[in-house]
């Protein structure tokens, strides 16, 4: 049976072992500890096996957001219970376990003594579990962006897109011609603390689903433990945006931005964040950038491609089971397509409408009527 502790000062020492990821080592997993006393945090330290998870405040209404129907809005958000994830809710593309074994998820589960009335479990560790009493569930994509060995620097990145995102790209340059980027401080960040703060959940609160409150105090522990950079993207002397990037050997993570709605019209600021984040990259001589999962449509734009993700559901709750579980499964993140063409050029298209159509062959059928409009004929549809 695996022991499992709550407190960092429990297993701190000898946590890091050859192997585990960055993400996983216990100066990093102490800056989203100690910032975040609310939620619950456990970890596992046996033998090769290293894992964090958490039991966190599920907010159903934001599942809502996934499913077009008024009522049933009206009715999940009605709903907020603890869950059991298996990962670090603020990092969910990123594995929070390491070990050179297998393990049984629902060992630990039995061995939980906190009360909890849903599982949620990562895709990396559906192997760990009966699926048969979990439900798979598809969640927003991961944008990755593939960088080439041949861009040599942002340039040869830029003339590898077709003209047309080169010429939106340049729009994006010339927009913000007079904003200045600095890489932030321990000492800037703590002058800056609560503009980034507000400036982040201004971007959370528009998206459609979010878990818990980040504090961004944790950016400041991890830029003093290393882990980040953390960019400021100024007008004058006022901060309008801010980016950070943590890297783990060849792949690059854009994580956490935050800007003013009102720059973004006039000087299309996240579109710069963006460019920014692939310059650094390429500087880098990273392979990938991984860019997260909101926005992914915008993304697409400058060449990142959807990783499809899913998680895996379990209500230990009898009467949320019976309540909730039918409309989990009407969940479905947003819809698009991109195409790429013979020269290995892409455009991406989306269908407000698909959750209306009756086929997913009629939404293709549409698009295919939009794509010989832009004067593409498809080679690859990847459908979203």
């Amino acid at each position: 049976m695996h022991k499992i502790f709550s407190k960092v000062d429990q297993i701190k020492n000898n946590w890091d072992i050859e192997g585990i990821s960055p993400f996983l080592q216990i100066n990093f997993l102490k800056c989203f500890v100690s910032s975040h006393p609310k939620i619950k945090h456990f970890f596992i330290k046996e033998n090769s096996l290293r894992f964090y998870f958490q039991i966190i405040k599920f907010d159903f209404k934001r599942v809502s957001n996934y499913i077009n129907y008024p009522f049933v809005k009206f009715f999940l958000a009605c709903f907020r219970i603890n869950v059991l994830y298996f990962s670090n809710t603020f990092l969910t593309n990123i594995n929070s376990f390491f070990s050179t074994d297998k393990f049984n998820l629902e060992d630990i589960i039995l061995k939980m003594n906190h009360t909890f009335s849903m599982v949620i479990v990562p895709e990396t560790l559906k192997d760990s579990i009966s699926s048969i009493n979990y439900k798979k569930i598809e969640v927003e994509e991961d944008m990755v962006l593939n960088v080439k060995s041949n861009w040599n620097d942002f340039d040869d990145y830029l003339y590898s897109l077709r003209s047309k995102y080169r010429k939106k790209i340049k729009n994006i340059l010339i927009l913000g011609k007079d904003v200045r980027i600095d890489i932030l401080t321990s000492k800037d960040f703590k002058f800056y603390e609560i503009e980034i703060q507000k400036l982040f959940d201004q971007i959370i609160d528009s998206s459609k689903f979010n878990g818990p409150k980040f504090n961004v105090k944790a950016l400041h522990s991890l830029i003093n433990s290393g882990y980040i950079k953390v960019y400021g993207y100024f007008v004058n002397k006022e901060l309008i945006a801010f980016s950070t990037e943590m890297e783990d050997d060849t792949v690059l993570y854009s994580y956490y931005v935050g800007f003013k709605k009102t720059f973004n019209n006039s000087h299309a600021i996240y579109g710069r964040i963006l460019i920014e984040t692939i310059r650094h990259a390429i500087n880098q001589n990273k392979t990938s950038l991984v860019l997260g999962r909101t926005a992914n449509e915008f993304k697409s734009n400058f060449g990142a491609e959807p990783k499809k993700s899913f998680i895996y559901v379990r209500f230990t709750n009898i009467i949320l089971n019976f309540l909730l579980s039918p409309f989990v499964k009407l969940a479905r993140p947003s819809v698009w397509i991109q195409i790429v063409n013979q020269l290995g050029q892409f455009l991406t298209i989306s269908h407000p409408l698909y959750r209306h159509l009756r086929s997913r062959e009629k939404f293709i059928r549409t698009f295919i009527e939009q794509a010989k409009q832009c004067f593409l004929v498809p080679n690859k549809i990847t459908l979203f």
